[in-house]
């Protein structure tokens, strides 16, 4: 049933055939992604993926150094500073 009234849409003897067009159309019919769109899609995510990586890295050096910060400013044999 539903399968019909797609058909009827699509026929260009419809009078809502020129109507059919943008979100309403892309409710009603399956579609792709463009090559240009993948690549942008795949662009975002690398950069989401490389900006976490960095965050991570940063917050590890941070974190590392407040829990050694006291240690630094002696040496293992004496109080000498560095």
């Amino acid at each position: 049933m539903l399968r019909a009234n797609a058909e009827a849409d699509r026929s260009p003897a419809s009078p809502q055939s020129t109507f059919n067009h943008g979100i309403s159309r892309a409710l009603k019919e399956e579609m792709h992604a463009t090559f240009i769109q993948k690549v942008i899609i795949c662009a975002v995510a690398g950069f989401a993926a490389a900006c976490l990586i960095q965050w991570g890295k940063v917050f590890v050096e941070g974190a590392d150094k407040a829990l050694n910060g006291g240690y630094e400013h002696r040496t293992v044999m004496g109080s000498e500073k560095k």
